[in-house]
């Protein structure tokens, strides 16, 4: 049996259609949507249906109504403020020409900061 290469040696392109189902975690219906929440420093996330979603929002309400915003951890917070700063050689140049005493090395002192920004 003879056996021949594509026309012009070239490969036959095949195209692919990937789909993606949601199934309801709960009841195994079609799930419309994936909720996501935490609980006790632990992140969630379920494939739900409309009602289902519903019914997980309802149940959760008052205690969701009667929580607080919990908002960035003080270790992410200082990051993102850190990483607002001015270089800390300007800093340290500033605050000698403005009287403060301050080392070469090491952490630049709260006051200085704030003083430096409210110039």
């Amino acid at each position: 049996m003879l056996s021949f290469p594509p026309a012009n040696n070239r490969r036959t392109k095949m195209a692919q259609k990937v789909t993606v189902e949601l199934v309801d975690d709960i009841d195994g219906s079609a799930a419309t949507s994936t909720v996501h929440f935490g609980l006790d420093s632990k992140s969630y996330e379920v494939d739900l249906s409309d009602v289902n979603a519903k019914r997980l929002r309802e149940s959760l309400g008052e205690f969701v109504d009667a929580a607080r915003k919990a908002g960035n951890s003080p270790k992410t917070a200082r990051v993102s403020q850190a990483a607002n700063r001015e270089d800390p050689r300007i800093v340290r140049v500033w605050a000698r020409e403005n009287d403060w005493e301050i080392s070469d090395h090491g952490r630049i002192p709260q006051e200085v900061w704030d003083a430096y920004e409210a110039r």
